[in-house]
């Protein structure tokens, strides 16, 4: 015979267990996505030179036309200098590049990016092995000689440094179109919300101004 007090328990106790379980999936779903959606800021101390950097991270996300491969976006800051990278869960197999003239192995890149609709060009370089690539036009890189006469044709079109990080704190989106090996032109979405408060952060840290 059923005990009905039994089956009233049970059930009370399965509702409270999954109105908890629901709960629990909003809130750690939910800040899940928050962390995901916007760019954050830490700091990071050399172990040898004790030398603090300050690090801005966007969120990772996916090619859009191949999902297994992933893009973030890295900027260090640390002792008056600004680096910008582009990481990837995997070696990028960029084709189209040009060949460094004073930096063997060094390939760079010029690839279109998008600003909520303002196309211009990126310069990227990278060395082989690496998992990143560079951004900008580092001092001692772009100096005459590196590069081919058809790259520094084409060099007055493309974002300095400084312009680049000014786009990553002003705008909303940032598209970078590449070409890869297998798969052709392809692109990545960088949402830029908190881009610039983490950016000034980074900043702050480099200078010894934040430690944490």
């Amino acid at each position: 015979m059923i005990n009905k007090e039994l089956v009233r328990v049970a059930i009370a106790g399965f509702f409270l267990t999954s109105s908890v379980l629901t709960l629990t999936a909003m809130a750690g779903g939910g800040g899940k996505g928050e962390a995901q959606e916007k760019w954050t800021a830490a700091a990071e101390t050399h172990p040898l030179r004790g030398v603090i950097t300050g690090i801005a991270l966007s969120p990772m996300v996916p090619m859009k036309s191949y999902g297994e491969v992933k893009s973030q976006i890295a900027i260090r800051c640390d002792r008056g200098k600004t680096r910008i990278r582009i990481r990837f869960n995997q070696e990028p197999n960029f084709v189209g590049g040009e060949a460094s003239q004073r930096y063997a192995g060094m390939v760079y890149f010029h690839y279109r990016s998008g600003w909520n609709g303002d196309v211009k060009t990126v310069l990227l370089y990278h060395a082989p092995g690496e998992w990143f690539v560079q951004c900008g036009n580092p001092p001692g890189i772009l100096e005459a000689g590196d590069l081919t006469a058809g790259l520094r044709r084409r060099f007055r079109g493309i974002l300095t440094k400084k312009d680049f990080l000014r786009r990553l704190s002003k705008h909303q989106e940032f598209r970078l179109e590449t070409r890869w090996s297998g798969l052709g032109e392809t692109y990545f979405v960088f949402p830029l919300a908190g881009a610039r408060e983490a950016i000034r952060r980074c900043r702050e840290i480099g200078k010894g101004k934040v430690i944490h």
